[in-house]
């Protein structure tokens, strides 16, 4: 607990009394049919004077409710953002309509805040607009193979048919195609951060989704490696994603503490995954102040925007300790491997017909951290390379612990991957601090009530941090 005494409560007072913070929204899902469609929707008369022009004429359909939003970022282990709805149709608008053109729609999500008391929609706030392509997820509940529904007009399959719930995954268009691109290519005297940089804004220049442009910036971290290569070559067929991995693990390298590259919000990052000490290199970051769970039901407004840094209460019970000595008792501290760029040139000295062979000249060691005589080096399963960046990197996950915090009514899109994080709390009276970096954020927006006619959907968003353990002085 957090007295009133402590030195947080003035910051958590600040972003409870926030005033233009939302705290709850209203979401809506419209799915409309692609000009690519060339089917047609077997209505009957009857069907035609139920139906509005929106349906007839520009095939947009609207179901009843949407129960969950799910936006799933793993900034560690994969490339781009997971979206996933689920809402219930009316069964004749999904046997007659949706199903039927279910390889050729768009869904556009929209939300407004609603006002802090009440279900009514807040006039001055504005309305942000979502569009995906839909790719439907089909079970036995929602199948519609092997039955004839033409003998059945839709208003009746409507109205004496229960409801489906319908789940689909929504791909953002910009980044798929972006994912879709494959690359091969060469450079020369050039570090390997330009030459990422230069190949994502190359292969991307001229990608667009409806005249717009699919990747409108292209943020890399300044790299650790400096050194221009004299070559830098990549075989046709990489995955344009995998390109800074490829460039990290097999072109000298680039971070000392781990490679991610992921793609959201028509931008592509790329980003060390494990550094935890960016926090005065980046003007947007966030500091969580960390409450226990059992102070949920107290707090509605839960975080601020202080120009481009964004203060969050967190709810964790978590204990924090540092795991890292045992990790790295038992994975090892460090790496052993002999460096190749020896063996062309001065690997050996030759004197009175004897060749001399030194291994502190040849082998390259590195420990992540002094053990106090207990250190545990190993050897590479590379052994023989000369890339630094990539073994150090193999033991930057070994050097910090992972946290887990719950943002109530949250707004997820101020994360964004690789961004650094500082976690505030309190420990025997005294305020303390993790500095860390966000791995992956798990943003859920489901309804609030029950019945067809609730409308107002809360958000959580689970964010996991990586973060070095607070030194004892």
């Amino acid at each position: 607990m957090i007295e009133n005494s402590s030195p947080l409560r003035e910051e958590m007072t600040k972003i409870m009394d926030s005033p233009d913070v939302p705290v709850s929204f209203s979401w809506t899902v419209e799915f409309k049919v692609k000009d690519t469609f060339e089917g047609e929707f077997k209505y009957r008369e009857e069907d035609k004077r139920f139906l509005d022009d929106l349906e007839l004429d520009e095939k947009i359909f609207k179901p009843m409710q949407i129960t969950n939003i799910d936006f799933v970022d793993d900034f560690e282990k994969s490339i781009m953002r997971e979206v996933w709805v689920s809402c219930m149709i009316p069964f004749g608008m999904w046997a007659k309509c949706l199903y039927v053109a279910r390889d050729h729609l768009l869904c556009t999500m929209r939300r407004k805040a609603l006002k802090s008391i009440g279900l009514d929609e807040d006039e001055n706030a504005e309305i942000e607009e979502f569009v995906f392509d839909t790719l439907f997820h089909l079970n036995e509940s929602n199948s519609v193979v092997g039955v004839d529904y033409n003998t059945i007009s839709r208003t009746d399959l409507d109205n004496n048919y229960a409801p489906v719930l319908i789940k689909a995954e929504l791909l953002d268009r910009g980044v798929e195609q972006v994912r879709k691109v494959t690359v091969g290519r060469n450079g020369r005297n050039v570090d390997p951060e330009m030459f990422i940089k230069n190949s994502l804004a190359y292969y991307t220049q001229e990608l667009e989704v409806e005249g717009e442009p699919s990747v409108e910036v292209i943020n890399v971290i300044e790299s650790d490696n400096k050194e221009k290569r004299e070559h830098i070559i990549i075989p046709s067929g990489i995955p344009l994603l995998d390109l800074p991995n490829y460039v990290h693990d097999h072109c000298g390298g680039m971070y000392n503490t781990g490679m991610g590259c992921y793609a959201v919000n028509k931008q592509i990052y790329v980003y060390p995954l494990y550094k935890t000490d960016r926090l005065e290199e980046e003007e947007k970051t966030m500091t969580i102040i960390r409450l226990p769970k059992k102070l949920m039901p107290q707090v509605e407004r839960t975080f601020r925007v202080d120009g481009e840094a964004l203060f969050v209460l967190g709810l964790s019970d978590a204990v924090f300790t540092d795991n890292s000595k045992a990790k790295q008792l038992a994975d090892g501290s460090g790496i052993r491997y002999a460096d190749s760029r020896r063996f062309m040139t001065g690997y050996s000295e030759n004197k009175d017909n004897k060749s001399m062979i030194r291994r502190k000249e040849n082998n390259s060691e590195y420990k992540a951290t002094e053990l106090n005589g207990e250190d545990v080096i190993n050897v590479s399963n590379n052994k023989i390379n000369s890339n630094a960046f990539r073994e150090r990197s193999k033991f930057s996950r070994r050097n910090g612990s992972g946290y887990m915090f719950q943002w109530i009514n949250a707004k997820h899109e101020y994360i964004y991957p690789g961004m650094p994080v500082q976690v505030l709390y309190e420990e025997k009276d005294e305020v303390k601090e993790l500095r860390g970096v966000i791995l992956a954020a798990h943003t859920s927006v489901k309804l609030i009530g029950e019945g067809m006619t609730a409308r107002k959907h809360g958000t959580t968003t689970l964010i996991s941090v990586f973060a070095q353990a607070y030194e004892e002085e």
